[in-house]
């Protein structure tokens, strides 16, 4: 993540929890020529007062020649609770 007032950038490993901020992710330039293990990206939207679970979804992305990421599964989404 990286946001005002200085800009810098935070690595976190794991879950992040964050507000309307957007988190990136990337891997590291050192490891280039290394094969890129697949990635699953989940999100959970909770209303900030209750904590109620509103939706999630996740996206699992592969790798194909020259680093190209592909879209493994498709976008699962689970409804939001009644």
């Amino acid at each position: 993540m990286w946001d005002s007032p200085d800009y810098r950038v935070y690595e976190h490993d794991g879950d992040v929890i964050t507000d309307l901020r957007p988190v990136y992710w990337s891997y590291d330039p050192g490891e280039g020529s290394l094969p890129r293990p697949p990635v699953s990206i989940g999100l959970a939207v909770e209303d900030q007062e209750s904590g109620m679970l509103l939706g999630r979804t996740e996206v699992r992305i592969g790798w194909e020649e020259y680093g190209t990421a592909v879209m493994v599964d498709p976008c699962l989404a689970a409804p939001s609770p009644p």
